[in-house]
């Protein structure tokens, strides 16, 4: 109403997360907001809705030739750049120096939040993403903490539940001790990357605990957490409940699939209960996982327990899931 808008644009980083946005800004500004696509810069529109790769911003070869050809200098009276703390690993800087002009705002979830040696490759790449983010967009002129969004209703209040990881008879988790070749003798294990078998001649001498699943997978390994977490699932209210399950890698999130249905179906024909399928799925980018998204939101009696990489990581909104689970060791 002021007039100060002319041209808005929201820059996110995948396709689910531009549909969630288009139906945002839709709701308040009808046909003026548009989804931008290859070939459809929308021009007509006042708010466009953008991911990264489109505008050819995502990565550090990129050119930015969409983004150029289709949108002059200071273009956009209006800039929103969401996951704006992953600056250090794309070009989307382009959109903000070719609109000098334009009120640009960064969204972030995750600002400053790895505690590492300071010496690591991870608190190197951080401390890169904090200096962009504070050198683009100064320090937060607003923040919205979680104890807020539980209070205001958006964000469902949750309970935390660690588990530890003991190979064998070790008393410590296998997060403090890593993994010797010597833990290995008796153990199947395969590489993480192509599957095949390896002999215990074969692997390194130690690995770090978070190399499992990431290197090295073990089956055995695999089916015991994923029947600790089925078990939960039992006791907290019965395992067809909705379900996310972070995996390391698109094998290791396959292989966990497997292992949650087979422990389902053996529950089913136990109790007498007809199985609800699928009940576990991989739902992966590597996988096309993208198409299965509605049915875990909206299907009540089918797609339960998703097991991901990196697809459902940022944003995407599934209000019915019960359950968060990281089979993987996360640093953030």
């Amino acid at each position: 109403d002021a007039g100060q808008l002319r041209r808005a644009l929201f820059v996110c980083d995948r396709d689910e997360l531009r549909a969630q946005g288009l139906g945002a800004f839709q709701n308040a500004f009808g046909a003026d907001a548009a989804p931008v696509s290859s070939g459809k810069p929308q021009k007509n529109a006042r708010i466009l809705i953008a991911t990264y790769q489109t505008l050819d911003i995502a990565s550090e070869d990129a050119d930015a030739n969409f983004l150029v050809t289709n949108y002059p200098e200071d273009y956009f009276s209006h800039i929103v750049i969401d996951e704006c703390h992953r600056s250090a690993w794309g070009k989307w800087s382009q959109v903000l120096t070719r609109n000098p002009g334009a009120v640009q705002i960064g969204l972030t979830a995750t600002p400053r939040q790895i505690e590492l040696t300071e010496r690591s490759a991870e608190a190197q790449a951080d401390a890169q993403i904090t200096a962009d983010n504070v050198r683009h967009f100064g320090e937060p002129v607003y923040e919205y903490d979680i104890a807020q969004g539980i209070d205001d209703g958006y964000l469902a209040a949750c309970e935390i539940v660690r588990r530890d990881i003991f190979l064998d008879d070790k008393p410590r988790p296998e997060r403090e001790t890593g993994v010797e070749t010597a833990d290995l003798v008796g153990k199947q294990v395969t590489d993480a990357l192509t599957g095949e078998v390896l002999t215990v001649a074969e692997p390194r001498a130690r690995y770090e605990a978070t190399d499992f699943e990431e290197r090295l997978l073990l089956p055995d390994r695999v089916r015991e957490m994923c029947r600790d977490l089925f078990e939960h699932l039992v006791v907290a209210g019965g395992p067809e409940q909705k379900t996310i399950v972070f995996c390391a890698r698109d094998r290791h999130a396959e292989d966990v699939a497997v292992a949650l249905n087979n422990l389902y179906a053996a529950w089913c024909a136990e109790h007498g209960r007809a199985r609800l399928e699928p009940y576990a799925f991989k739902c992966t980018a590597a996988g096309g996982g993208g198409e299965y998204l509605a049915d875990l939101r909206g299907a009540a009696r089918h797609h339960l327990v998703a097991t991901t990489v990196d697809l459902l990581t940022t944003g995407v909104d599934v209000p019915c899931v019960r359950n968060i689970v990281f089979f993987k060791y996360v640093r953030s």
